[in-house]
């Protein structure tokens, strides 16, 4: 059987056992806080969360029976936001830039399994800021090779 998201797992592994240092850190997959209310995901964060993408086939057997997918990979890192609403001197800052480049570091060339190639960072989107909170959504590609039975 293929199973082209089951990267997931090993990413939210590799990160949990990588990403150090960072106190109170949440690795998880996105759909275990989907419909969370805000409030509930605030007492989470810091936190990465991984998520598939879209899959784009890369190359392909004339028969149509074997293809490579570069298949995307999203890990948002999510921190708090820390006003200072006197002197506007607190920000995020720190704490985003050391958790994207910890995570960068951790996926980076690394291989969720041998199925996969090496992870590949391909952009990092702008933030999206929420009350009390702010996303950094980074984006990974990895290639796996797989063949279907023609039947």
């Amino acid at each position: 059987m293929i199973d082209l998201l089951d990267a997931e797992q090993p990413i939210i592994d590799r990160l949990k056992a990588q990403v150090t240092g960072i106190t109170g850190l949440t690795v998880a997959s996105t759909a275990s806080i989907v419909g969370s209310l805000p409030d509930a995901l605030m007492h989470k964060l810091p936190a990465l969360l991984v998520q598939p993408g879209a899959g784009t086939v890369a190359a392909y057997a004339g028969n149509g029976q074997a293809a490579a997918e570069d298949g995307e990979w999203i890990v948002v890192a999510v921190v708090k936001l820390i006003p200072d609403v006197v002197n506007l001197s607190k920000t995020y800052q720190a704490a985003a830039g050391a958790l994207i480049g910890k995570t960068l570091e951790a996926l980076a060339g690394w291989a969720p399994s041998p199925n996969y190639r090496p992870m590949k960072y391909v952009s990092r989107d702008e933030p999206e800021f929420w009350p009390g909170y702010v996303e950094f959504p980074l984006h990974f590609t990895t290639r796996r090779v797989f063949t279907g039975t023609g039947g």
